[in-house]
């Protein structure tokens, strides 16, 4: 079992995730401005790597070309990333509230701001995240999990309770890579194992689990 690094929850600044499920980044895509004058647009005519700044021009509104930053493709990658989990999360929108669907939302752009991107890392893939969402339609849990992303591009949700701590890393195909903590007198065991959706919930069944997922 590896050691237990920092991360973010959702009802606390920190709680524990293990080394291969921890990422030190978490942040979304800055949205591209309305304002003409500072928006950047994607060109399709042009060729690849190219886009037009609308700019303000003393004599006209001239439009400039020039080369795509290295930024503007992060960020449109990213952005793509994000379009791409929204539109999926919009076909399973009957079984989640209005509430759950806008704190994934914002969880979402949190991990994938531009501004504190580790360019080495990749955004959340589409497959991961699917796994994610069956996961939580699977157990319906009151509270939500807090999220992560590793540098892979696999989502990572995290429950606390009572210094008890849980750890699911979707993989694609609705596999899962679980993990837990749990004090036991002076001592915290933990353990760890890989699983399907379908199976997590009893395999987790010794644990408690309904603890993790019950509101307090």
């Amino acid at each position: 079992m590896s050691a237990l690094a920092p991360f973010r929850d959702q009802d606390q600044k920190s709680s524990w995730l293990p080394d291969w499920a921890a990422k030190g980044t978490v942040v979304s895509p800055q949205a591209l401005s309305t304002n003409l004058n500072k928006a950047v647009f994607i060109n399709p005519t042009l060729p690849s790597g190219t886009s037009i700044t609308l700019v303000q021009q003393p004599k006209g509104p001239e439009p400039t070309i020039r080369a795509v930053g290295h930024g503007e493709q992060l960020e449109r990658r990213l952005f793509d990333a994000l379009a791409a989990m929204k539109i999926k999360t919009a076909e399973v929108a009957m079984h989640l509230s209005g509430d759950w669907r806008e704190r994934l939302f914002g969880y979402l752009d949190f991990l994938h701001d531009a501004e504190d991107w580790d360019e080495q890392d990749e955004p959340a893939k589409l497959s991961s995240f699917t796994t994610f969402l069956r996961m939580t339609t699977h157990l319906k849990p009151a509270k939500r999990p807090g999220m992560g992303l590793t540098s892979a591009g696999n989502l990572v949700a995290t429950w606390t309770f009572d210094n008890r701590h849980l750890t699911i890393e979707c993989l694609e195909d609705d596999e899962l890579l679980w993990s837990v903590a749990v004090p036991e007198g002076e001592r915290t065991e933990t353990a760890a194992g890989r699983c399907r959706v379908q199976r997590l919930a009893q395999i987790l069944a010794p644990y408690e689990a309904q603890r993790w997922f019950a509101n307090a």
